[in-house]
């Protein structure tokens, strides 16, 4: 029943934009995080934390006491050299 639903929908989606429609499994798709959520908005994503804003004052205030001083915090190196790269934004 739903299938025949979505391409309905399809075929509307056609004629309002005149584009192609997304496929039936795009819409289903979206249907079913809308039941779930109530919103079919992006979900918020688990990636890579970024750097606390006190781990780059502390990177920083090492760095300019002695060049060597930032490794004592264990942070990776190719974090240190990101951050100390980086243009300070404030």
């Amino acid at each position: 029943m739903f299938c025949g639903i979505a391409k309905q929908n399809q075929r509307k989606f056609g004629n309002e934009y005149g584009r192609p429609p997304p496929d039936v499994k795009s819409i289903k798709a979206w249907y079913s995080v809308f039941v779930e959520t109530g919103s079919v908005g992006d979900l918020n994503r688990s990636g890579r934390p970024r750097v606390s804003d006190e781990t780059v004052d502390a990177v920083r205030e090492a760095f300019q006491r002695s060049p060597g001083a930032s490794k004592e915090l264990r942070v990776p190196q190719s974090t240190v050299v990101k951050i100390l790269h980086k243009k300070k934004t404030s």
